[in-house]
């Protein structure tokens, strides 16, 4: 859902004309990624990705509160009849579920990278997609177990019929759309175009639609007999979605800056032209309007659906998804920076700025205490996750990332630019401070040994800190260490080198290992259950959600935050890297897979990581 879709209803090319609008301001999290709408109780759910929480909106008086969830939500859905949300969290392996009558949570173990998730209300049944493990969970909403049904490469789109209780995963990495029986799920596999990225059901023509992003298709589904047709769309479709009512579909060409209507009983096709770089869109069915996200011209063109006469409404920056309350009238548009309500019927609009600028998310599972990094302040905010009450601790210089020992209660933070660790009491919130390597910017915790594992980039090594004394042990890695995971059961540490290699570390003797990686390994992960490392390698180029440049520019974004750019680049080039990164913001800052781009098996991680190493070794040259 980081793309949240419903219907736009458009016969023609619309001339546009602006409107004054009043605003008012609703605060979010760090990074507003997807939202959905519970119209039974007038809650808006947004989730933020970067702080790895959900801004719940009550949509009568916009009062606002957070709930901690896992580690980088991607998507969120609700199942209206039994009020519980359902956050998608992309590093953690998890879902939260949220009670939505008292905002208490339960975490529920899924696949690798989940990154969308829908809901059927009818059957009480939640599906997960599991990016990187090529898998979708399904979770009984009654008792919140769950079963491991296989898909395709690189799943990484779901939709339900409600109505024959069909499900239809987009599979982008193997061209195909797994269809699920939901009531035995049992599978059936269907060729479709090339990277298929997006779906929508129609339940009352049992039809199913898919964009193929790369190959600027819709595969269109009987979903009776699971025959197959093509209709062709414009460059790079990125969402798509139907109107039941009207039998219209809805295509957004991201690269192409339109809209393709499809007429659902024939296959016609219409060309709308959109604003820059069309993001999102959504429909209200009951007043026939549609809300049309432009993600660079930072506002969202209103259409009536029935004479295509259309007003432009100005947000936050950068627009990147939209959804509606129909029982309310009121639309929610996620921005850069916030959360804009319109109300459908005024265009009168209220406007949810987003905090600072935290980076990493941490919780305590144990005391319901969630930590948060905020970089600029160089300081953790402390959030009681029964009250949402919240304490400031202060760290050393740019506190990066932060991780939890449950069983001590000691709270690990790493400061990427004095190099060092602070160590919070969890009990008291005093701190001490523990030296490191140069540029650490990665930690994991062995809870099981209370041994602490740091990776300081320039000096190619790893800080082993014992929780009991704080006392630190330097083991040498490959060059540039980047990322880190810990084996529990096997006390083995794995360290990926940005060079291209993983440095594994016996707990008991600090003794090491060097084993072969591919190009530019930038982050790993463990199951220890199976005993497998999972290594992502970025290849020749780095990627990130960032908006930067190459190594040698990078220092700009150490010295004036992450989304500037460098003198030194070209136009051209600033262009194309803005490009790049609007489309990974996308598909997510960090352990979301590359769906993007047929055959990419890459894995989207610690790419901001990455940019402060570059930046500070530009910075490092220059001095």
């Amino acid at each position: 859902m980081r793309r949240l879709i419903a219907v736009l209803v458009l016969a023609g090319i619309v001339a546009l004309a602006q409107a004054d609008w009043v605003t008012t301001t609703v605060p979010a999290g760090n990074t507003p990624w997807a939202g959905a709408v519970n119209p039974h109780t007038n809650r808006i759910y947004v989730a933020n990705f970067n702080s790895s929480n959900v801004t719940v909106i009550d949509g009568t008086t916009y009062e606002t509160t957070l709930v901690a969830v896992g580690s980088h939500p991607a998507a969120v859905a609700v199942n209206p009849l039994t009020n519980r949300i359902y956050t998608a969290n992309s590093f953690g392996g998890s879902v939260t579920v949220i009670d939505g009558e008292t905002n208490h949570t339960t975490s529920i173990a899924v696949g690798l990278a989940p990154n969308a998730v829908a809901v059927n209300p009818v059957t009480n049944k939640v599906y997960v997609t599991n990016s990187a493990s090529g898998s979708v969970t399904v979770i009984d909403g009654a008792t919140d177990d769950t079963t491991l049904v296989a898909a395709g490469l690189l799943p990484n789109a779901v939709a339900v019929n409600v109505v024959t209780n069909k499900v239809y995963v987009t599979n982008s990495g193997s061209n195909s759309v797994t269809v699920i029986d939901g009531a035995t799920n049992g599978t059936t596999t269907l060729p479709v175009g090339n990277t298929p990225y997006a779906v929508a059901v129609n339940p009352v023509t049992n039809k199913a639609y898919v964009a193929n992003y790369t190959g600027n298709t819709v595969t269109v589904i009987d979903g009776e007999t699971n025959d197959t047709t093509s209709v062709a769309v414009g460059v790079s479709p990125w969402a798509v979605a139907a109107n039941p009512v009207t039998n219209k579909v809805f295509v957004l060409n991201y690269d192409s800056d339109d809209v393709t209507v499809i007429d659902g009983a024939d296959s016609d096709t219409a060309m709308v032209l959109a604003g820059s770089h069309p993001w999102a869109v959504a429909v209200n069915p009951v007043t026939n309007k549609v809300y049309v996200a432009n993600y660079f011209d930072s506002n969202v063109t209103v259409i009536d659906g029935a004479t295509n006469d259309a007003t432009l409404v100005p947000t936050g920056n950068h627009p990147e998804a939209a959804a509606v309350n129909p029982v309310t009238n009121k639309i929610y548009v996620v921005t850069g920076d916030g959360v804009t309500v319109v109300d459908g019927a005024t265009y009168d609009t209220t406007f949810v700025p987003t905090g600072g600028s935290p980076t990493a998310v941490a919780v305590n599972p144990v005391t319901d205490q969630i930590y948060v990094t905020n970089n600029a302040g160089g300081n953790v905010t402390v959030i009681d996750g029964a009250t949402n009450d919240t304490t400031l601790v202060p760290t050393d210089s740019y506190p990066f990332v932060v991780a939890v020992n449950p069983v001590t209660n000691k709270i690990y933070v790493v400061n990427i630019l004095s190099n060092d660790v602070t160590v919070i009491d969890g009990a008291t919130n005093d701190t001490n401070t523990v030296p490191a390597g140069s540029y650490p910017f990665a930690v994991a915790v062995n809870s099981v040994t209370n041994k602490i594992y740091v990776v300081n980039y320039f000096s190619s090594n790893v800080t082993v800190i014992d929780g009991a004394t704080n006392d630190t042990t330097t083991v040498p890695t490959g060059q540039g260490p980047c990322a880190v995971a810990v084996n529990s059961v096997t006390d083995r540490v794995y360290v990926a080198n940005i060079v291209g290699s993983v440095t594994v570390i016996d707990g008991a003797t600090n003794s090491t290992l060097l084993v072969p990686a591919d190009s530019q390994p930038c982050a790993v992960a463990v199951n220890p259950v199976t005993n497998k490392i999972y290594v992502a390698n970025q290849g020749q180029r780095q990627r990130d959600g960032d908006r930067r440049c190459d190594k040698q520019h990078a220092a700009s974004a150490i010295r004036h935050g992450p989304s500037s750019r460098c003198r030194g680049c070209k136009p051209d080039d600033q262009r194309s890297l803005r490009r790049e990164r609007t489309q990974q913001q996308r598909d997510g800052d960090s352990g979301r897979t590359g769906q993007r781009h047929q055959g990419a098996n890459r894995v989207r991680t610690a790419g901001r990581r990455h940019d402060f190493a570059c930046a500070a070794a530009a910075d490092r040259q220059r001095r």
